[in-house]
Parts: C-alpha cells; sequence; structure tokens
C-alpha cells in the first residue's frame, strides 16, 4: 500500500524529502501572542472559500422599548479554512460524545430566544 505525502503549499528546500504522514511529529510552541478567550456567543460567515467565527459574550439584558434586548460585546475572530472546519466539527462532536457518557447530558440553553445567528458573506 502507498503511503501518503504532505504536499505542502508553500515552497520548500529541493532537498527536503517528502515524509510519509505516519511519520510526522508535532511539536507545538506559543507564540509571544498567545491569549485565552471565553465565548457564550458565536455568530457564523460562510463564504465559498473559508468559514468565520465570531465570538463573544452576552451581556445584561435590557428593555429598549418593550422590546427585549441582549447586548454581544463581540471579543474577536477566528477564521478557519473549510477543510479544518470540517476537521474541527468532527473533533468537537467525539469529544462531546466523551464528555457526555462521562458527565451524562449537557443541558440546552434555557433561553430559547436566544439563538446563534447564521448568516452568508456577501459574494
Amino acid at each position: 500500500m502507498p503511503t501518503k505525502a504532505i504536499k505542502h503549499r508553500y515552497p520548500i528546500k529541493e532537498e527536503a524529502p517528502l515524509v510519509p504522514l505516519g511519520e510526522i511529529q508535532r511539536k507545538v510552541e506559543r507564540s509571544p501572542g498567545f491569549f485565552s478567550v471565553y465565548a457564550n456567543d458565536v455568530q457564523f460567515f460562510v463564504s465559498q472559500w473559508d468559514m468565520r467565527l465570531v465570538l463573544g459574550q452576552l451581556g445584561d439584558p435590557e428593555l429598549a422599548g418593550n422590546v427585549p434586548m441582549i447586548n454581544i460585546e463581540q471579543i474577536g475572530e477566528v477564521r478557519l479554512s473549510l477543510q479544518i472546519a470540517k476537521k474541527l466539527v468532527a473533533m468537537l462532536s467525539d469529544h462531546i460524545s466523551i464528555y457526555e457518557k462521562t458527565f451524562g447530558p449537557i443541558p440546552s440553553e434555557p433561553n430559547h430566544a436566544l439563538q446563534p445567528t447564521v448568516s452568508r458573506q456577501p459574494s
């Protein structure tokens, strides 16, 4: 059975051999600008090339006239290729399944009025 080799997007040195996927190890280093974010709101934007997740934190609810309103502070965004987004979905699904088998079902949001916003970026 032939082994898969990594195809590089960027030019590499001519003498660098292609390495079979099973032989590659990851070396992870945190950049000086590394940061951690907590979000309890997410908005999705999808184009034909990538997916953008805008992360936010819910603020206190208030009334605007007679209409209830929730303030959402957008704190950052993550842009993913669709290939990585698909892999992320599979990984999240696997880990949520493991969590629920260990600790029980994760309850749904108590306030069903706050649904995630999904929209498409203009082409």
